[in-house]
C-alpha cells in the first residue's frame, strides 16, 4: 500500500461502526486485498470502469473476488447517479491520468449524490494530488469549496508534512454528521494520521465545480 492508502483507515475513526464501504477506482486492487484482511466482517463494493484492470489483478496480483468484496464495472458517476444502495463510508481514488480526477466526479451534482447515498453519519474520503496553498492548490480549492457547500464538515489531511506549496497526496474527508468530530484515538497509528490534519483555516477563493463549469484539467496544469 502507498502511504495515502493506509490513511484510508481514518474512515474507521470517523465512523467506527461502519458496515460497508464503496471504493470508486480500483487501480491495481491493492486496497481491496487489504480490506479483505483487515475488515473480515465488512462489505466493500468496488466500482471500476475498466474490466481489464480487474482481470489483470486477478491474473497477476493475487486479487480474489469474494462475497465481501464485490465488483461493479461501471463509470463512477453513472454509479453515483443510479445506485439505490446506502453506504456508511466511501472512498474516491479515481484518476484517468497522473493527477486529474475525472471532472464529472468532482462537481456539485456528483457530490450531492455522494451525500444522498451515505448513511446519516456517513463519511467520504477523496484522494487529491495538490498542494495546500499557492498556485498548485487551485483544484483543491475548488473541490474543497464544492464539498463545503454540501457537507457540514470538510477536513484536509496532508499525507506528508512538507511545504504546503509542494504537491502531494491530500485526503479530503467530508462528514455528513453535523456533530463536531474528535481528533483523539487510542491507537498510535491512527493518532499519527489524525495529527496530519491541516489545522489552519481554509478559505478558497475559487468557485465550486459544477457540471457546467469544472476546469479540472486547467487547474492541475499548475502541478506540472
Amino acid at each position: 500500500l502507498f502511504e495515502y492508502t493506509k490513511m484510508f483507515n481514518l474512515l474507521q475513526h470517523f465512523k467506527p461502526d461502519f458496515k460497508n464501504t464503496v471504493l470508486i477506482g480500483a487501480g491495481g486492487y491493492s486496497y481491496p486485498k487489504y480490506f479483505q484482511k483487515k475488515y473480515p466482517d465488512k462489505i466493500l463494493d468496488v466500482v471500476e470502469i475498466d474490466p481489464g484492470f480487474t482481470e489483470l489483478s486477478k491474473q497477476y496480483l493475487n486479487f480474489e473476488e469474494s462475497e465481501r468484496v464485490r465488483i461493479v464495472h461501471k463509470d463512477g458517476r453513472i454509479f453515483l447517479n443510479k445506485t439505490e444502495h446506502t453506504y456508511d463510508t466511501m472512498i474516491i481514488d479515481a484518476f484517468p491520468s497522473h493527477f486529474a480526477i475525472p471532472f464529472h466526479l468532482t462537481t456539485q451534482e456528483a457530490v450531492k449524490n455522494i451525500y444522498r447515498i451515505l448513511s446519516d453519519d456517513g463519511v467520504v474520503m477523496v484522494n487529491i494530488i495538490s498542494s495546500i496553498s499557492g498556485d498548485r492548490s487551485k483544484f483543491l480549492q475548488a473541490e474543497y469549496r464544492t464539498y463545503k457547500d454540501i457537507f457540514p464538515h470538510v477536513l484536509l489531511f496532508q499525507v506528508r508534512q512538507i511545504n504546503p506549496e509542494a504537491a502531494q497526496n491530500i485526503l479530503l474527508v467530508a462528514l455528513k454528521s453535523p456533530e463536531t468530530p474528535s481528533f483523539e484515538n487510542s491507537d498510535k497509528t491512527m493518532q499519527s494520521y489524525l495529527e496530519l490534519l491541516w489545522k489552519d483555516s481554509y478559505n478558497p477563493t475559487l468557485p465550486p465545480l459544477t457540471d457546467n463549469f469544472a476546469p479540472v484539467e486547467k487547474y492541475i496544469e499548475y502541478l506540472y
